[in-house]
């Protein structure tokens, strides 16, 4: 897709099923270690330092999956507008949240229309947070949806910059 305008106009969603599909909790965490394990033989890699990523939308979960699936490299963790954040199967990013390195750093940027779809999952992330060991942090930011996507019909610029800003902090610890 050229830009999120052709991926909304040209059933983007359902195009990228197959890709979905194929993303599985296991195979997000099963990739996440063959990545890290690649770059570890990198040179230009310290080793000495965390790995951080960051996720968006369907992505934003797969933040916490890396985290968990190689908890002594992958140090930060930054979900923003994050889906399939909360549910029951052991492998919901919510219940990953402990498996997570008590040295590490995860923010949750939640947008505040999937807030309003589903208040109870910032109250189950941030119970999950509290008993993790990592430092976790859960908010609610004032933009919908998509609101960090530069192209984006509801893109917000101060709240984009303001959690574009807490995501530098944390990857600078």
């Amino acid at each position: 897709f050229d830009d999120f305008d052709d991926w909304r106009n040209n059933d983007g969603w359902n195009k990228v099923a197959p890709w979905r599909d194929v993303n599985t909790p296991e195979a997000v965490q099963e990739t996440v270690r063959a990545v890290v394990a690649w770059l570890d033989t990198q040179a230009a890699v310290d080793k000495t330092r965390g790995i951080g990523n960051q996720g968006y939308c369907m992505t934003g979960g797969w933040t916490i999956l890396a985290a968990a699936a190689v908890p002594d490299r992958v140090k930060a963790a930054g979900s923003f507008h994050g889906g399939g954040l909360t549910g029951d199967s052991p492998l919901a990013p919510v219940n990953l949240l402990g498996d997570m390195a008590a040295d590490a750093q995860a923010l949750i940027a939640i947008a505040r229309d999937d807030d309003a779809n589903d208040p109870e999952a910032k109250t189950q992330l941030r119970a999950a947070a509290e008993s993790a060991a990592a430092e976790i942090e859960v908010e609610v930011y004032d933009g919908d949806h998509g609101w960090t996507v530069l192209d984006s019909p509801v893109y917000a610029e101060s709240e984009a910059e303001r959690a574009w800003a807490a995501l530098l902090e944390m990857y600078s610890e």
